[in-house]
């Protein structure tokens, strides 16, 4: 809706396919549950990706079926291997391994479905898992809710007390356990993606194309301020100890 209410300010603001529009907002709001109760899952697949990206002789692309994976020189097919080999990746994350992977596949692969398939064997609790129940209401008791909600309002108002530029550095790169935890505002209803994208300069659609990236590295972050990656570092860390010891005294 926040989408839709800039279209008449801003023909780049106008949503070309509103089914299209709709379809892509779930998927991403439905990867961030999965991805935050299962944060075992987003490390392999972050460093599936950056092996992928980094090696010359693997490749991973947009398809009509989702993100494709495989040898480069398949990076322009849009059809993919309906079953995996019987050769997983079981803890050799390596392009020596991806390759002799890909080798035994003889054609593209789902980068969804060797990621599921890669942590079943890794995990095997979580086997029987279908996507329903990985977005199963595992959601903690009202008191505890209230008592979160009561934080994270705490928080936010005193990120915005930070000088923008340090606000910018720290929710870019801001993690709980490693993973994505500025979905921490809105999910609480304590900040909504408005107020989050006004807070560091940003536009509402400008915050909302790097949403499934989140948290950014300092270099990314970097490009996007305009600073270097150790100025980047050094407003994040005197925006921590801000933050630190005023959260110290409030609470």
């Amino acid at each position: 809706m926040q989408r839709l209410r800039l279209v008449p300010d801003s023909v780049d603001d106008a949503i070309v396919s509103f089914d299209d529009y709709v379809a892509i907002v779930t998927l991403n709001a439905a990867r961030d549950v999965v991805r935050h109760r299962h944060p075992e899952r987003t490390r392999l697949e972050k460093r599936l990706r950056y092996i992928l990206t980094r090696d010359s002789r693997l490749a991973v692309w947009q398809a009509p079926a989702g993100l494709l994976c495989g040898l480069a020189q398949w990076s322009e097919s849009q059809t993919y291997a309906q079953t995996l080999p019987e050769r997983i990746l079981r803890g050799d994350l390596s392009a020596a391994a991806l390759l002799r992977l890909f080798e035994a596949s003889g054609a593209p692969l789902r980068l969804d479905a060797l990621i599921d398939a890669a942590l079943e064997l890794s995990l095997p609790h979580t086997s029987d898992a279908s996507p329903l129940e990985l977005l199963a209401d595992d959601r903690p008791s009202q008191q505890v809710e209230l008592e979160t909600r009561e934080l994270v309002s705490i928080l936010w108002s005193e990120v915005l007390e930070l000088p923008e530029r340090q606000r910018t550095a720290l929710l870019l790169n801001l993690r709980i356990a490693g993973t994505h935890a500025l979905a921490l505002f809105p999910l609480t209803g304590v900040a909504s993606l408005t107020e989050l994208s006004e807070a560091m300069g940003m536009t509402v659609a400008g915050l909302a194309g790097i949403w499934s990236k989140l948290p950014l590295d300092d270099l990314s972050i970097a490009t996007m301020m305009r600073s270097t990656r150790q100025q980047i570092i050094n407003l994040r860390k005197s925006a921590r100890e801000r933050l630190r010891r005023r959260m110290n005294r409030r609470t």
